[in-house]
């Protein structure tokens, strides 16, 4: 196959647009597609909620009838968001979740906390950077989340361990079938022994189609191949079945 020449011309204006104005607000662009996705009474997780950028919009979307899930393992960042976001329907967690659980390194990054895993990655200004480890908890999705009725929307920005994540979430992702965003980006997969392929192929096993923000199909591998590691690292993974209500969804103005 070959890509989509319509994409291929679409990421070559992106990169002429990021070197003449700058890189797009992505977390904007995130949180207006998952605004037209959740509905009131959804359930929602947050893993990797760091400072709540997301946490707080989630929460209202939600309403009262929702829930939402936050996930962080630094803990100073626990606690503040468990002090600034706390409300009767968000449960917090201060574990890392991946396929496996018990005791594990975490690596933190004093100068650029975001940039924080499981594992050391290639920093964005690895001058600066300034890592401190620690022990923290380590689960699998599967089992912190058997007793949920249901599951709507995955956030995933944990630093190249989303790959890990969803291999310890097979059988929440089979049961509930919900609407994912990634994050996957050569710096912090790369550290995982992992490439490019390595979420299309995990999407294709368990039944989901990749989309970009902007809503380009990458269910064509041709397609993935030249826009993961192009201009942006944000995907949503979407079930099959839904992505007729997906694209009815995110296609509003």
């Amino acid at each position: 196959m070959i890509p989509n020449p319509s994409l291929v011309q679409f990421l070559a204006q992106q990169r002429n647009a990021i070197a003449t104005q700058g890189l797009p607000d992505y977390e904007q662009l995130l949180e207006q597609r998952y605004t037209q996705w959740i509905q009131p009474g959804h359930v929602v997780l947050d893993v990797g909620a760091h400072r709540g950028r997301h946490l707080s919009r989630f929460i209202d979307l939600v309403g009262s009838k929702g829930r939402v899930l936050a996930f962080e393992p630094l803990q100073h960042m626990f606690q503040y968001i468990q002090s600034q976001y706390h409300a009767p329907n968000v449960a917090f967690y201060n574990i890392a979740l991946s396929d496996q659980r018990g005791s594990t390194e975490f690596v933190y990054n004093e100068n650029a906390p975001e940039e924080s895993g499981l594992r050391e990655r290639i920093y964005n200004q690895p001058k600066h950077a300034k890592l401190r480890k620690f022990e923290c908890q380590m689960e699998r999705l599967d089992n912190v989340v058997m007793d949920l009725e249901r599951i709507d929307f995955i956030k995933l920005d944990i630093e190249g361990a989303e790959i890990s994540c969803l291999n310890g979430a097979v059988n929440a992702l089979k049961k509930f079938r919900p609407l994912v965003s990634v994050e996957y980006g050569y710096p912090s997969y790369s550290v995982y022994n992992l490439t490019r392929s390595s979420l299309f192929d995990f999407s294709e096993l368990h039944g989901f189609v990749l989309y970009d923000l902007y809503l380009h199909s990458l269910q064509n591998r041709a397609d993935w191949e030249i826009a993961c590691d192009s201009v942006y690292w944000d995907f949503l993974m979407v079930p099959l079945e839904r992505e007729s209500s997906f694209l009815q969804a995110l296609q509003k103005s």
